[in-house]
């Protein structure tokens, strides 16, 4: 069993690991598109967006305590019953994966677009998956420690290349201020929401978690703040130094710390984003990848889940090879199916959860009021 014993982790560290989750593969991939909806007015997309973080977290908070010591899959079974709970958490977890796949193809086009252009696929995302699997069979106590000893580092280079820039950013960039109206910027508010959205992932390590529904807002709302401010910071570099440029480019943060040069020995940090991308893209992998095992294993009734770790991993390296064979292709298909799976998985079914929590504890207080 991946669980040999009842791991127990804080809502900090679980924090931290959706922090660079989000912020890893925010930072890189959110930009370009969601310039095309909101032009300068990205940033507003992103606080608009950010609501959902703080809502989630309430959420988190909600179901830990009137369901505790429950995850998120117990708690689906128990809200829906056996036949209904089974099948949605089936098709949580098959949106999951979808959403382990497009991450590991995500990384690869990258790594093979920027750097690595002569090196296999094959090579690039199996190393990845050897990794994740490593991690996933140690726990997710594991996860949080590495996701801890990553963060420092993480912060310090994204806030170091923002300062290095700073020089460099015309903020003449980011002005008008809805110049077309709110819609724009509201259109453009789904993409962040749906990366805010990840936030449910932690419902699935309730069962582990020590800390109050009080603790666990006040360390979330936190966490969603300051996720908010360093993608922000990005924005502002982006629109700052490559200015109408944001929507053309793939990847605009990569562009833009091209123009950083203190002396002659700092003048290319393009290794360092290639860090941060690497080392988030395993948290947030390795995370995901442990709740779609571990609940993987309470669907099929199994006590040992650490037998479905090389199944699951081959399915998602053997169709990840065979997806989205081009960057065009993911950007012009898989952003759409992306944003319907994680609101699928990550909003619309949450949002239902919590309605029939809700009508559930209705009912049962009028009960013992009758009573």
């Amino acid at each position: 069993m991946i669980m040999a014993h009842k791991e127990i982790i804080s809502a900090s560290q679980t924090y931290i690991i959706l922090y660079l989750g989000i912020v890893s593969t925010g930072i890189l991939t959110i930009p370009m598109p969601l310039y095309r909806y909101a032009q300068q007015n990205m940033w507003v997309s992103l606080l608009l967006g950010s609501f959902i973080g703080y809502l989630m977290v309430l959420l988190i908070s909600f179901f830990r305590k009137y369901f505790p010591e429950k995850n998120m899959g117990e708690i689906i079974i128990q809200l829906l019953g056996k036949t209904l709970g089974h099948v949605s958490l089936f098709l949580i977890l098959c949106f999951f994966a979808f959403e382990e796949i497009y991450i590991l193809k995500e990384y690869q086009l990258y790594i093979s677009d920027v750097f690595y252009q002569f090196t296999s696929p094959f090579i690039i995302i199996g190393f990845m998956i050897l990794v994740c699997a490593y991690a996933v069979k140690n726990g997710i106590e594991v996860i949080a420690r590495c996701a801890q000893l990553i963060l420092p580092f993480i912060l310090f280079v994204c806030f170091g290349i923002f300062f290095l820039l700073l020089p460099d950013i015309q903020f003449q960039n980011l002005f008008p201020v809805l110049e077309k109206g709110l819609i724009p910027p509201l259109k453009g508010s789904v993409l962040p929401m749906v990366w805010y959205s990840e936030f449910f992932w932690m419902t699935f390590c309730l069962g582990s978690l020590t800390e109050t529904p009080k603790k666990i807002i006040k360390s979330g709302f936190l966490c969603v703040t300051a996720i908010t401010v360093t993608i922000l910071l990005t924005f502002i570099a982006d629109l700052g130094i490559l200015g109408l440029y944001t929507g053309l480019t793939l990847y605009p943060i990569s562009l833009a710390e091209r123009y950083i040069q203190v002396g002659t020995f700092v003048e290319r940090t393009s290794a360092f984003f290639m860090s941060i991308w690497v080392l988030g893209v395993f948290i947030k992998l390795a995370f995901l990848s442990f709740i779609i095992i571990r609940n993987s294993g309470k669907l099929l009734h199994m006590t040992e889940e650490r037998l479905l770790i090389l199944p699951i991993f081959i399915i998602c390296f053997w169709i990840s090879l065979r997806i989205f064979n081009s960057t065009a292709s993911l950007f012009q298909t898989g952003n759409f199916l992306i944003v319907v799976a994680m609101s699928c998985s990550n909003i619309a079914f949450p949002a239902l959860f919590f309605l029939v929590a809700c009508l559930r504890l209705k009912i049962n207080k009028k009960m013992v009021l009758k009573k």
